[in-house]
């Protein structure tokens, strides 16, 4: 069991009303609450219940139930936490539910966060790669661990990079794309758990792509457009990145109108570079780089280095050339003690302010230097948006982070924004044929700068069934609550056996939110009839059939076994 105190203890984001709300709901009677957070979350909370599965993570010495909460939230997007269970001072981290235990001196929540509803993948699309039709690589696992594999470019050097499918991967669908760079010294497989971008619940549809760039002259994984680089023309990641879509594009179903570049630091420099290249400005649909280190061609010294005036350039193009209009959205703390926010000499080159690269990013995308400025989360964030007065409203978007250092924020850190949710709401919204004016997050987040973390725990929908035994079961609610046959007695730590018997008939009728529904009723006592498949927790050969449960899905007490 590992313990996470060191790295999820973020209690000084916990608002009081959010402790106070889970706190008070559990004084010894045994009852089922539901509430929706202020941020789209569905919770569910079992009080004086266990819940399985067994947790991955404990955190003593935790001072309430709903502390408890927060720490799972906070740990969402790094290691799926959804449901979580408390017992005396001890907080149990777990991924999925399965089932509840009564009678139990613990208290449970799970969660479940809609997912936004981007556009799925479809068979009939105009913009399908060659690879749509072609069986997916027996080396991957549909929504499984993303899988390693080696290639050499043309200039000769061999580089690695992890291919994350998503379980909603179809090969006769295209899905979208997203490359992902990592800063200098980190990996394909470090970007992949710190940008959040292979969770499901963030990125749905997306095959996530994370190269590793090779090692400069002080050893250190490193993309062109770093300083390493400058002088160094035999490198060039450039065309083993053209030549990395082009392979994928022929080996999975992609849509090419949905072709995604991301990247932190010397990864976000080299989405820029990318940017400016008049061949990949239009291979990528969009681009997010995060705390992006923009190395300029001009000189660091004082003398020279202007960081609110200097050319835009990069190190690898002496002019930044785009063949189009180019979605633009950067992240970036200013509190960024690597790449400031403001600029100033590095390493023998100049860095450009951020709101000055921003602006010359508005300028290069013909949109005038005017921006729509929105502060938001308490004066934490503040959102620029160029493009309205030109018909482009936030075609090129800038969030800064107060007191931010340079670190991908997310809620799974404390960030002042979800930054991959957000980067997946840009691209879509800039790959919308009908205009980039749907926001997909809007129905999930009350506010469109905040992030889970930063979520007061308003309660803006509450049902609770209250039983006076353990063994008595409420009839107005899909969720089991006695201690049944179904379910056997376990510890705090959530290792409860269950029953496989329930067996699932027929196909599906329907859909929620991509997935198959269904509507034969198991055998499973007191369910209401419609559950669908969950890919969060497995495969259609070995996964779970979830029940609908106040508008969220989780399992109930029983394992639903697929039979078609």
């Amino acid at each position: 069991m590992v313990s996470l105190r060191a790295t999820t203890l973020f209690l000084s984001l916990i608002s009081s009303s959010l402790a106070q709300n889970l706190n008070g709901l559990c004084s010894g009677s045994v009852s089922t609450t539901n509430f929706t957070d202020s941020c789209g979350g569905q919770w569910t909370v079992y009080c004086n219940a266990d819940a399985s599965p067994s947790s991955y993570g404990t955190i003593n010495n935790v001072a309430s139930f709903g502390e408890c909460k927060s720490l799972c939230s906070n740990d969402n997007a790094q290691n799926r936490c959804d449901t979580v269970t408390y017992t005396g001072t001890t907080c149990y981290l777990k991924r999925g539910f399965r089932n509840i235990v009564r009678p139990s001196n613990a208290n449970s929540a799970t969660v479940f966060y809609p997912v936004p509803a981007y556009p799925a993948p479809v068979t009939n699309g105009v913009a399908r790669s060659s690879g749509c039709g072609q069986p997916l690589n027996s080396q991957i696992v549909a929504g499984g661990a993303s899988t390693q594999f080696s290639a050499t470019g043309a200039d000769g050097y061999v580089r690695t990079y992890n291919v994350h499918v998503p379980s909603t991967y179809d090969p006769n669908k295209a899905a979208p794309l997203i490359m992902a760079f990592h800063g200098r010294g980190d990996s394909g497989s470090a970007m992949e758990s710190n940008s959040g971008l292979s969770i499901e619940r963030i990125n749905p549809y997306g095959i996530s792509v994370y190269p590793t760039a090779i090692k400069d002259q002080d050893q250190q994984n490193t993309w062109q457009g770093d300083p390493s680089y400058a002088t160094n023309r035999t490198v060039d990641d450039i065309g083993f990145v053209r030549a990395l879509v082009t392979n994928i594009s022929a080996q999975y179903c992609v849509d090419t109108s949905r072709v995604f570049a991301a990247g932190m630091s010397n990864g976000g420099g080299f989405v820029n570079v990318l940017a400016c290249d008049p061949v990949m400005s239009s291979v990528f649909n969009a681009f997010a780089p995060h705390s992006g280190a923009f190395y300029t061609s001009t000189g660091d010294s004082n003398t020279v280095c202007f960081p609110n005036t200097v050319l835009t350039n990069d190190l690898v193009h002496t002019t930044c050339s785009p063949s189009r209009r180019v979605p633009m959205i950067e992240f970036h703390g200013d509190a960024d003690g690597t790449i400031g926010y403001f600029g100033g000499g590095r390493r023998g080159y100049c860095l450009p302010a951020i709101p000055h690269w921003t602006q010359d990013w508005a300028i290069r995308n013909n949109l005038t230097s005017d921006n729509v400025t929105t502060v938001t989360n308490g004066g934490n964030l503040t959102r620029y948006e160029f493009g309205a007065a030109s018909g482009y409203p936030g075609l090129v978007t800038h969030f800064r982070l107060a007191g931010w250092s340079h670190t991908y924020s997310l809620g799974a850190n404390g960030g002042p924004i979800d930054s991959a949710a957000f980067s997946l709401n840009f691209f879509y919204r800039w790959t919308n044929p009908n205009g980039p004016t749907q926001d997909y997050l809007a129905p999930i987040y009350t506010s469109t700068a905040s992030s889970r973390v930063s979520c007061p725990f308003t309660v803006t929908q509450t049902t609770t069934t209250t039983t006076t035994t353990s063994s008595s079961t409420s009839s107005s609610s899909p969720i089991i609550t006695s201690a049944s046959s179904l379910v056997t007695a376990g510890s705090s730590s959530g290792s409860v056996a269950t029953s496989a018997s329930a067996v699932a008939a027929g196909g599906p009728s329907s859909t929620l939110n991509g997935y198959p529904v269904y509507t034969d009723p198991p055998t499973c006592p007191n369910s209401n009839g419609t559950y669908y498949y969950d890919p969060y927790v497995g495969d259609r050969v070995n996964g779970l059939y979830y029940f609908i449960m106040f508008g969220g899905c989780h399992c109930n007490t029983c394992d639903i076994l697929p039979s078609d």
